[in-house]
């Protein structure tokens, strides 16, 4: 944790002074994107909040042990407070992640 009082700056385990304004700022990463799959009409739509201006690599394995990811040739775009891809829906099975680059 960090912690600012004036133009001190703290972090780790500190003593704070008895009186003054305080501004805390906690580093923390942002909220993992909840990953969301629709299938209509032989397309696969995956579906995810936009939490940034650029969206995040999606990846695919067919299976899990041990995986093999690999990065989608596909580019997300940006629909409302959503980023989305549409897939072409075949008899392979397999599992889908998002990774921040």
């Amino acid at each position: 944790m960090t912690v600012r009082l004036g133009d001190a700056v703290w972090s780790g385990e500190i003593d704070l002074p008895p009186t003054g304004d305080l501004d805390v700022v906690l580093d923390a990463p942002p909220p993992r994107p909840r990953l969301h799959a629709v299938l209509e009409k032989g397309r696969l739509r995956l579906r995810w909040s936009a939490g940034g201006t650029v969206p995040e690599q999606v990846q695919f394995t067919p299976r899990l042990s041990p995986p093999a990811w690999s990065d989608l040739a596909v580019v997300p775009q940006r629909t409302g407070d959503d980023w989305t891809v549409e897939l072409p829906a075949d008899e392979s099975a397999g599992f889908y992640r998002l990774v921040r680059e």
